[in-house]
């Protein structure tokens, strides 16, 4: 479980150029960007060790596809503890979701920087960049599924593990509010990027940035570093919640919210 371990830079590159010319402006692409084989940062089988761990906790895994989400007991069973005496009511059930990725949704595994070394210090290393924290998501994908489109309130960092996965990638919007709907694009220009990712190739997406992604011909594996920079209200009231009451704190933020709402961008 050791794994290869990389940092905030081994996934930009030059720093420097990165914020000089992509970071809160658009997209970076890195093909073979991560050197070694990128399976020993997590690999398929490594997916199947995890389905098989009955005892994880099942909050961590979710799955999706065609817009159908499959949670809860729809993935786990009982588990006795004979020698315990005791059940867990909500142990990772094998079967109930090697059946769901056979109809054809994506397996969902976040927070995995909360079990395995290496992902704990890629994001701990991205925590330490931006001073906010920072989460590992795999995303394991049946071939020839299609994701939707849509964007993310936080920048990611796409690592390419396994397979082959098609990236569309629209213009990063030049405004963007708190509040945006993500999922609403009703008419979009032709892509900026259209690319098929290779094992150990990177993408950075900002934040607010619409994209989709589609398996290709095999069963495609990668990881998704969500780090978004904390806004100036997240670092001007984040103290100040820690003094004010609790009703207080929440019409502070709220306050702030809309001002930035009526500001425009967010400051990042």
């Amino acid at each position: 479980m050791g794994g290869l371990a990389l940092s905030f830079a081994d996934v930009v590159g030059d720093e420097e150029e990165f914020f000089r010319t992509y970071f809160n402006k658009k997209v970076l692409y890195r093909p073979r960007g991560i050197t070694g084989d990128p399976r020993r940062i997590l690999s398929i089988a490594d997916m199947d060790d995890i389905v098989h761990q009955e005892g994880m906790r099942s909050s961590q895994l979710r799955m999706l596809g065609n817009g159908v989400p499959a949670i809860g007991d729809q993935l786990t069973t009982q588990l006795e503890m004979r020698r315990e005496g005791k059940t867990i009511d909500d142990a990772i059930d094998p079967g109930k979701i090697y059946a769901h990725f056979r109809a054809g949704k994506t397996l969902i595994h976040g927070g995995l920087n909360l079990t395995r070394p290496n992902l704990r210090a890629l994001a701990r290393s991205m925590t330490d960049r931006f001073a906010a924290k920072s989460e590992v998501v795999a995303f394991l994908t049946p071939a020839g599924q299609r994701g939707a489109t849509h964007s993310d309130p936080t920048d990611v960092y796409v690592i390419q593990l396994e397979g082959t996965k098609r990236w569309q990638i629209w213009p990063t919007p030049q405004v963007r509010r708190p509040g945006d709907d993500k999922d609403s694009f009703p008419s979009l220009p032709d892509p900026v990027l259209d690319l098929s990712l290779q094992p150990g190739d990177v993408l950075y997406i900002p934040h607010n940035t619409p994209h989709r992604a589609s398996a290709e011909g095999s069963v495609s594996l990668h990881v998704t570093v969500v780090a978004g920079p904390r806004t100036w209200a997240h670092h001007l009231l984040s103290p100040a919640g820690e003094f004010l009451p609790g009703a207080d704190s929440r019409r502070a933020l709220a306050a702030a919210r809309q001002l930035l709402r009526l500001g425009g961008t967010e400051n990042r």
